[in-house]
């Protein structure tokens, strides 16, 4: 797909692509404990997407944007804008819990370590056992 102006912004074809970047991180990562869901409706004013996360359910919608008026659309954005809201999910619990007033002092070290290995999973563990993710405290 070439990269394109388009002003009425991106169609089935590009959610597509989006949604099997995005599903293609996910499993990378190791972010099967969330329930993930997609959408594909106009988002924020200058947002070409947004990912909102149910942080106690472990619930996340990650949002297409419809609306990409005047907005470059090639595959390559679309691969990195899917890329860019699972990191946003990456790091939902951890921006959850710096919002929180009150943390026991085991929370964000727990979840700096989580975060850890994810990327240790992804980088280090190819071929071998992954790394399992201690339980949830809260």
């Amino acid at each position: 797909m070439k990269a394109s102006k388009n002003d009425n912004g991106t169609t089935a074809k590009h959610f597509k692509i989006f949604k099997e970047e995005a599903e293609l991180w996910i499993s990378r990562l190791g972010l099967v404990d969330w329930s993930v869901y997609f959408s594909h409706v106009k988002d924020h004013p200058d947002a070409l997407a947004s990912m909102t996360a149910n942080i106690p359910n472990r619930g996340v919608t990650i949002n297409l944007s419809t609306d990409w008026s005047g907005e470059e659309i090639s595959v390559a954005q679309l691969k990195e804008t899917a890329f860019h809201e699972v990191f946003e999910l990456v790091l939902a619990r951890l921006s959850y819990l710096g919002e929180c007033r009150f943390l026991s002092d085991e929370e964000i070290p727990e979840e700096r370590h989580n975060i850890i290995r994810r990327f240790e999973n992804l980088f280090y563990g190819s071929g071998k056992k992954k790394k399992k993710m201690p339980p949830r405290l809260s």
